[in-house]
């Protein structure tokens, strides 16, 4: 296994919390949904979905 250094391993550990950690959701409507049941259901606020530059889904998470 190759060990990360630097920049590698700052990508990897922004990917990780931004990508690898999330669900992913494949259009932004079902992400919409979830976002919707989050703030519903759990009093959350400023959850929106985004874009994932990483896999290409969508992922819900707060705006900050």
């Amino acid at each position: 296994m190759q060990k990360l250094e630097g920049a590698a391993l700052s990508r990897r550990l922004f990917m990780d919390r931004s990508c690898l950690s999330k669900v992913r959701h494949h259009t932004r409507e079902a992400a919409q949904a979830k976002a919707d049941r989050l703030m519903g259901n759990q009093g959350e606020d400023n959850i929106e979905p985004y874009p994932c530059k990483f896999c290409g889904g969508w992922h819900v998470g707060h705006q900050h």
